[in-house]
């Protein structure tokens, strides 16, 4: 169905799909959670308060996986290509989800040639023996589908950013949401070529010259949803990951802030919330305050613009300016060498309009 998700757009600009072939058996959706990342999970809170069936939490044993062939059929009834989230209410490489399922999803997408998939999962190390399994079945990953790891803290980036780099698609993607701590990203994306001197700025004739990392696109986004514990996200935390995407030429997304916002709200905004929640954050080095104001008053505006970057999807899915080229094929193991020798100007940026970007990040 048509998406509400920010950073799932169509070529032309309108909104996406979303396709969960796997649902619960007690409840409309299943997953289980396995980080902080998960405690306030949008699709449990979904499951559990669903008009038509009020499912279980995702937890251990509350619920199994089963696959919807009616569901799985969708996108090959499709008439115009379009952007597509797969699962976006659970996670496709899911321990109680059979690699014959997966298969089988995935082969939708490559009958289904003009249209462009993305999936997002916190089980990487999942997604690698798949693409085993696959290459024991000699096949590989459709060349459109894209997908990325999903985490929000320094100890699952460690853990999921190797990994990534071992799968071997067109798109590799990094989505941190909700964004929870500060996450240092340099080990993996800012890798400096043999022309780097070291500026703080990437242009086209001075400065850093990163060399291209394997990493495609950056997503980044806050905790929404009505619980009293949802967190705030540190504005001091989500600038170095926009600055490092500028240095390295790699295409930032700021989904949103969620419920909270670093910005001083309106005066009369106490007496609007009806609560008035303040949280300092930021430690005793950099202490600041936060305001629960709800996700659509917080919006999605850092330093004054939205960024809405995103990677030129494969030339030929969408003939559009918001997507174009992005990479000759899928970057695994025997083309890494090449895109690291490559220019990092081959790894192109494009703004959605509202975006504004300034004359830096032009230069991509």
């Amino acid at each position: 169905m048509p998406t509400k998700i920010e950073w799932a757009r169509n070529g032309d600009g309108t909104p996406g799909e979303t396709w969960n072939p796997l649902r619960g058996t007690q409840g409309t959706w299943h997953c289980t959670k396995v980080s902080p990342e998960c405690a306030y999970c949008y699709a449990e809170r979904l499951n559990m308060t669903d008009l038509h069936h009020n499912g279980p939490a995702y937890q251990v044993g509350t619920d199994t996986m089963r696959l919807d062939e009616k569901v799985l059929a969708k996108p090959l009834s499709w008439r115009k290509p379009r952007v597509c989230f797969i699962c976006s209410m659970t996670d496709l490489l899911h321990e109680q989800v059979p690699f014959e399922w997966i298969d089988r999803i995935l082969d939708v997408c490559r009958r289904s040639p003009n249209s462009f998939f993305l999936i997002l999962t916190k089980r990487p190390e999942r997604a690698l023996e798949y693409q085993e399994w696959m290459r024991t079945h000699g096949r590989t990953w459709p060349p459109n589908v894209g997908g990325g790891v999903s985490f929000g803290t320094q100890g699952y980036a460690n853990k999921f950013m190797p990994l990534l780099l071992q799968l071997d698609l067109v798109l590799r993607t990094v989505s941190i949401e909700p964004l929870i701590e500060a996450v240092d990203l340099r080990p993996w994306l800012d890798c400096c070529s043999d022309a780097c001197d070291h500026g703080e700025v990437f242009r086209p004739n001075y400065g850093h010259r990163p060399a291209p990392s394997g990493i495609h696109w950056i997503k980044l986004g806050g905790e929404s949803g009505p619980n009293p514990g949802v967190r705030p996200m540190d504005i001091e935390h989500v600038r170095p990951i926009r600055d490092l995407c500028i240095r390295t030429g790699i295409p930032f997304f700021l989904k949103q802030w969620g419920e909270w916002t670093c910005e001083t709200p309106p005066k009369d905004w106490f007496l609007r919330s009806g609560n008035g929640d303040t949280q300092w954050i930021g430690g005793a080095a950099n202490p600041h305050q936060a305001y629960r104001v709800g996700k659509k008053a917080a919006g999605r505006l850092l330093d004054g613009r939205e960024w809405n970057e995103f990677p030129k999807i494969l030339e030929g899915h969408f003939a559009n300016p918001l997507h174009g080229r992005m990479a000759e094929g899928a970057p695994g193991c025997a083309h890494r060498g090449a895109e690291r020798d490559a220019a990092a100007g081959e790894l192109q940026i494009s703004a959605e309009p509202g975006g504004c970007p300034d004359p830096q990040q032009r230069l991509f």
